[in-house]
Parts: structure tokens; C-alpha cells; sequence
């Protein structure tokens, strides 16, 4: 009976055969969401009856499976269209498809209190106090006047204005409105055999904790169960008016919770750092108490590939895929670069494995398995010998070659400017 509650709740499935697709960080960017899934070897899209986008699967049969990894709007015109598509697509497959809630989608409840009364008193100042919350509050600086130009494309016309955006802005957190409806079907955790998936990263500190809970969860499973239940209840609480959704916006925030929630923090160093931080032992110890070999994640940009990050004894391997930043000279900053993240499953107890495939910004494609045994450097320091002082192998590009990316220089947040391909049979 447990195990029927767990997969009721999504936060945990059973160990069936087939791939699963990871992608995260659409942030708005259509074009670029329509490259990915163009790229994705589980995934098609195509344009539904009224001209909206639709997300298939590749192959009709239960073995392929979706994981979408959170933060669906703010910087670019397709967070309607892209979220609609995730939730329509969700629905249709409600067993096959899990969106999680990033931390860009969970600030946008902190717009109803600011816009519900002050669009009917004031309209035009609502426009600027929405036009500084986006840029001082959401990291958004863009956002309006991406809103209005997506507006404009799905209205057909070629004038929106200022009003036009903010009622969009405060309707899409009331009942019926796009990014409620995203929240409504989404989640905060998920475990699908011996693969974690959250928006952010584990955090030591935060191992077992659910907001309003004295008591810890003792494992993993238990925990993202906890967690989706308050996550659940909080969304439901937001949509019939009984919250504000402060603790959904204090949970996913820089150092809410004392920094314990699993959407804002990041496997790096630190903010100023591209290079991962090691893992600790409690958090490798406490994720495989239930089996969890695996965790992936989006949120902090790095680079225009994903990051391996393994632990010392390589129990756990962290792949977090956040390309957001992989290319400085696209307009969308991110260009034709694109990757997925697969989970590999074998029927019954066998471990999964995982394959990271893509495309640089300079051509450069990369397909590979994490758990490779002729890549044992992968995902860790690099060794002494290769003479490369605070160098990380975020991923192999061959089985003798590896990306390094180092955290000195300009441009931690994209840290693909430190970013070098490096011969390992020559440096081993």
C-alpha cells in the first residue's frame, strides 16, 4: 500500500525498463525549448489544432518517460506556450511526466499580493511596481517586454500595451491562469528508482527537513513524499485563498529556511565559483539509504555542457544540466547549443545508468555514460599530475578526453570562458 501512495503522489515509481528524458531551465526561451526537444531522443514536438505547442513522446510505448527540471519563464516570449505545453502534456500522461517547481516559478506567487488590488486602484502604477519587482526581486529585468511580445504573437497583433501586461502577469497566479496551473501539476521531488531529481541541489543541512515539521524524514523516499504533501497543500491552500504563499516563496528563495530547501542551492562551491564543491558524506549516506546512486538538477548556470560531479568513493553521481549561460553571443544566450540527460532502466534490481549527450557552441557533441569504468577521472578534481590546480571534469568528450573547467578568470556564471578540452592519456 505504500508504494501505491508514493506513486500516487509522484514522488517515487517503480523500476520499469525504459529512458527517461531530463531537460530544465526552459526560462521562457521558445525557440531554444524547440531545439531541445528537436534534439531529444524521447521527445517530438508539433503544433496542436490551434497552433500551440505539443509535447510527444517519440515512441507510444509506457518504456519512455519525461522529467522536466523546473524554471519555465522570465527570460524570454514563450513562458505561456511552454508552460501550457508542459501541463497539457502532463495531463495526457500523468504516469510518464513529472514537472518539478523552480525557484522562478514558485517567486511569480509573491505577484498576486502585489497586483491583485493595486491593478483595480492604480493601473498605471501597478505597471511600474510590476516592472521593478521582475528586475529587483525575480532576476527578470526582461520580462515585461517579453510578455508583451508574446502576447502580441498569440493575439496577432502588433500593438499590446503596458495594461495588457500586467493583467496578464496577475492573472496567471489566479485560478485558471497559466502559471498556477504549471504549480498545480508540479512538484518539488522525485524519485524514479535509484535517480533523484530536484530543481536545486541536496544541501547537508537540509537532509530530512520539511517546512513546519519538527521531526526529520529518516530517508530520501519518506522525504520528497513529505515535501510534494506540503508543496501540494500550500499550492492548494494559494488557489482557493487561503494563503499568500509565503512559505513556498520563503522555501525557494536565496537562504530561505536557513538554507535548507532543495530549489535555490547549487552542487558549486559558491556563488562566485564555477567549480563544484565536494559532496558530503552525510548527503551520499543519507540517499542511499533508499538507494538513490544518482541526482539531477538544473537551476545554476554552467557552461554550455552539463557538470559530473561524483563523491570521493563515486556512490553518487550529481548531473546538473543548466545551459542557460552557454553562449555570451547568442541574443538568447544560450544558441544552438543543446543536451539531455537520459536515466538508462533495466528491468527488476538491476542499477540504472546515466548518458549526458549534446552539442557545444562550437559543434563540438559529447555522448557518454557516467558510470563508464575506462572514465574513472570523470566528475572529480583533477589529479595532481595533470598539473591543472583547481580544475574539475565536468564531462568526457571522448573516453581520453575530458572538458575542465577551472574557477579563476571572468565568467563563473556561464564558467565556459575556463572551460578547456584536455587530452587524459597524455596527462594521466
Amino acid at each position: 500500500m505504500r508504494s501505491v501512495w508514493r506513486r500516487r503522489l509522484g514522488s517515487t515509481a517503480g523500476t520499469r525498463s525504459g529512458t527517461t528524458s531530463f531537460l530544465t531551465d526552459a526560462e521562457g526561451h521558445l525557440g531554444h525549448w524547440e531545439r531541445q526537444v528537436r534534439f531529444s531522443e524521447v521527445l517530438e514536438a508539433r503544433n496542436g489544432a490551434d497552433g500551440a505547442l505539443e509535447l510527444r513522446f517519440r515512441e507510444p510505448h509506457e518504456q519512455s518517460r519525461f522529467v522536466f527540471g523546473g524554471d519555465v519563464v522570465d527570460h524570454g516570449p514563450g513562458d505561456m506556450r511552454i508552460a501550457n505545453a508542459l501541463v497539457d502534456f502532463k495531463q495526457r500522461h500523468p504516469d510518464r511526466v513529472w514537472l518539478l517547481a523552480g525557484n522562478r516559478d514558485l517567486n511569480k506567487l509573491y505577484l498576486r499580493g502585489v497586483l491583485r488590488d493595486l491593478f483595480k486602484r492604480d493601473p498605471r502604477g501597478a505597471v511600474d511596481v510590476l516592472k521593478t519587482t521582475l528586475k529587483r526581486k525575480m532576476g527578470a529585468p526582461h520580462a515585461f517586454e517579453q510578455r508583451r511580445l508574446e502576447l502580441g504573437q498569440i493575439r496577432g497583433e502588433s500593438e499590446v500595451s503596458d495594461l495588457d501586461v500586467v493583467q496578464s502577469f496577475q492573472e496567471s497566479v489566479e485560478p485558471g491562469g497559466f502559471m498556477l496551473r504549471f504549480l498545480q501539476n508540479a512538484q518539488l521531488g522525485l524519485v524514479l528508482g535509484d535517480t533523484l531529481f530536484v530543481h536545486g541541489a541536496v544541501p547537508q543541512r537540509g537532509l530530512g527537513f520539511v517546512p513546519g515539521q519538527e521531526d526529520r524524514a529518516p530517508g530520501p523516499l519518506t522525504w520528497m513524499d513529505r515535501l510534494n504533501v506540503f508543496f501540494r497543500a500550500e499550492i492548494d491552500r494559494f488557489a482557493h485563498d487561503r494563503s499568500d504563499g509565503r512559505d513556498l516563496i520563503e522555501y525557494s528563495r536565496p537562504g530561505g529556511f536557513d538554507g535548507r530547501g532543495v530549489v535555490y542551492n547549487s552542487w558549486l562551491e559558491s556563488v562566485f565559483s564555477s567549480v563544484p564543491a565536494e559532496i558530503p558524506e552525510a548527503v551520499v549516506s543519507f540517499l542511499s539509504r533508499d538507494g538513490i546512486c544518482r541526482v539531477l538538477s538544473g537551476h545554476r548556470p554552467h557552461g554550455d555542457t552539463p557538470t559530473v560531479i561524483r563523491d570521493a568513493s563515486r556512490r553518487l553521481s550529481v548531473v546538473t544540466s543548466d545551459i542557460s549561460y552557454a553562449d555570451k553571443d547568442a541574443a538568447d544566450s544560450r544558441g544552438k547549443v543543446v543536451t539531455e540527460t537520459l536515466v538508462m532502466t533495466k528491468q527488476g534490481s538491476q542499477p540504472s545508468t546515466c548518458r549526458v549527450r549534446g552539442v557545444r557552441r562550437d559543434d563540438t557533441k559529447y555522448d557518454f555514460v557516467v558510470e563508464d569504468k575506462a572514465t574513472p577521472w570523470l566528475g572529480r578534481p583533477t589529479p595532481k599530475e595533470w598539473g591543472i590546480p583547481g580544475g574539475h571534469a565536468k564531462i568526457a568528450l571522448a573516453q581520453d578526453e575530458c572538458l575542465v573547467c577551472q574557477g579563476k578568470g571572468e565568467g563563473f556564471w556561464g564558467s565556459d570562458l575556463n572551460n578547456f578540452a584536455l587530452r587524459v592519456s597524455s596527462n594521466a
